[in-house]
């Protein structure tokens, strides 16, 4: 909640400022005393509805808002994820696997939306598909990713959303800013089973290696370790079809969605 506590202090100044008292903001914001007391020592949440109210209220000209979207943003990615997201703009060089999903770092707004909406029902994550789809505009490094080929065939969000994003990718190839492999069905290692995994090569420092698992990740600096993921690496892309013909099979795969949708 250290998150939030630092925004409850960031209320509390704005409150001064407008030379308010807790009494009188709750009355204005239809809010408990009590609860407006609460939110700004950070033992609430802030919801989106009591942000704008405040908004208003403070007249702080969208900051009060942008501050509650980052903020919202960092509650909602775990520590273990924001280390891993922290690195990638220090990076010259990327390297990511993902066994299930296209990359977050590739994701539409409308794919994230959908893995988010079958993985966590009921949660308001529209700050945290916002940051993740701003995350390849904060990046340097150059970015090489290996998909199963399966992933190319997964209907995330329908034939629409898989559209958009499949040419998405597509555009990202062209322009040079990716090189994307993609793993056969029947490729006759157990590499791929090793679940996600990104690997950082900086400028200044020794590699490092992030690998997720079901309930988080682990940033690794251990070089015996990373030297590992990185023979897993080399596996994975020594097995997945060459970047053209991989670029072949996402461009036919869109085809597919595309024409799937105008048929309807």
């Amino acid at each position: 909640m250290h998150e939030w506590k630092e925004f409850g202090g960031y209320l509390r100044d704005c409150r001064s400022q407008a030379g308010l008292t807790i009494d009188q903001v709750a009355s204005s914001v239809g809010l408990s005393s009590s609860l407006v007391g609460k939110v700004e020592r950070g033992e609430r949440v802030c919801q989106r509805v009591t942000a704008r109210a405040l908004e208003d209220l403070y007249r702080t000209d969208g900051a009060l808002m942008d501050r509650w979207t980052r903020t919202q943003a960092r509650s909602n990615d775990p520590t273990w994820s924001r280390q891993a997201t922290q690195c990638e703009p220090k990076a010259s060089d990327i390297k990511q696997f993902h066994a299930m999903l296209l990359p977050g770092v590739l994701q539409t707004a409308a794919y994230a939306r959908a893995t988010f909406r079958d993985g966590r029902p009921g949660e308001d994550m529209e700050s945290v598909i916002a940051a993740r789809c701003r995350r390849l505009e904060t990046l340097s490094a150059t970015l090489s990713f290996v998909v199963p080929e399966h992933v190319l065939r997964t209907r995330v969000g329908g034939g629409e959303v898989m559209s958009e994003e499949l040419g998405h990718i597509l555009k990202l190839i062209e322009s040079e800013r990716i090189v994307l492999q993609v793993l056969p069905s029947e490729t006759p290692t157990l590499a791929g089973l090793a679940g996600h995994f990104r690997l950082f090569t900086f400028k200044d420092r020794l590699p490092m290696a992030y690998a997720e698992h079901v309930s988080g990740g682990v940033l690794i600096d251990e070089p015996s370790e990373v030297h590992r993921l990185g023979r897993l690496w080399a596996a994975l892309t020594a097995f997945a079809y060459d970047p053209s013909r991989s670029t072949e099979m996402v461009e036919e795969a869109e085809h597919g969605y595309r024409m799937a949708q105008e048929q309807l």
